[in-house]
């Protein structure tokens, strides 16, 4: 959730370069799975019927849309860096918002309504986010807390226990993007090193026995970033993200994972 992760994202999703099975090229984002007719719809839309409005420019958008979802992320171990990530049942996508503190107001499984009035769409690295105009060179800028708290609405009283979408490594896929899966059976292609190089972030393998591979995607800001990676075999979850076509898992924290069985 991949300075911090470039810095961990300008969205979840750092500068990571690991190629494996796990590639991604020409997304393509919304069609039969956006849920919404053709045309200029107003009100309520799906995440995937809003990606499926860019097309390789920033995107300022001047309609009232509005998405409702929940929060998939968690910044409290420091994976991701001034982002919030929101899912819905036809995708995910993380909103840039300048707070290093955003578990505090936006807890994990809150559901949350994202009015996109006046918010700009982008990519960076091909992971479509939400945030402010562009700025820095990036396609989508922060938004000021003050800002994202006139085009969010979070019910935090509202808070469900996440169920990550369970896939194995070969079912990563555009419409999983910002979404919060988990892969079992899975180990690290790396033993006896940290989540991170000293200082850096870095770029973990996943890999299954059939020899698919995923880049795990970490900040060396992270609270675990010097702990050992997991050594076994077993089950990890996060937020799929992309960066340059190579898919990249970010893991809010290194609780959520079991990774204790025998290595194949």
């Amino acid at each position: 959730m991949f300075a911090k992760i470039s810095t961990l994202l300008c969205g979840v999703l750092a500068l990571g370069a690991l190629c494996g099975c796990s590639k991604s090229s020409n997304l393509e984002y919304g069609g039969e799975d956006s849920g919404e007719k053709p045309g200029r719809p107003t009100g309520e839309v799906s995440i995937a019927y809003l990606k499926s409005l860019y097309d390789r420019t920033p995107l300022r958008i001047d309609r009232e849309l509005y998405l409702r979802g929940r929060v998939v992320s968690s910044d409290r171990c420091g994976n991701f860096y001034k982002t919030l990530v929101v899912e819905d049942a036809s995708g995910g996508i993380p909103l840039r918002i300048d707070d290093a503190r955003l578990f505090e107001r936006y807890y994990a499984g809150a559901a949350v309504t994202v009015h996109c009035n006046g918010l700009t769409l982008g990519a960076y690295g091909g992971m479509l986010q939400l945030g402010g105009d562009p700025a820095g060179g990036y396609q989508v800028g922060m938004l000021s807390p003050q800002q994202a708290a006139s085009h969010l609405s979070v019910s935090n009283d509202q808070q469900a226990e996440l169920s990550p979408t369970l896939l194995s490594l070969d079912q990563t896929a555009p419409r999983r993007l910002g979404c919060l899966v988990a892969f079992d059976h899975v180990e690290f292609r790396e033993t006896g090193v940290a989540w991170c190089e000293s200082g850096l972030d870095t770029d973990r393998t996943l890999i299954d026995r059939e020899g698919n591979r995923l880049v795990v995607r970490t900040s060396s800001y992270a609270t675990f970033a010097r702990r050992p990676l997991p050594s076994g075999c077993g089950y990890i979850e996060g937020v799929l993200t992309v960066f340059n076509g190579t898919y990249q898992l970010v893991v809010a924290d290194d609780d959520h994972l079991r990774m204790t069985g025998p290595r194949f």
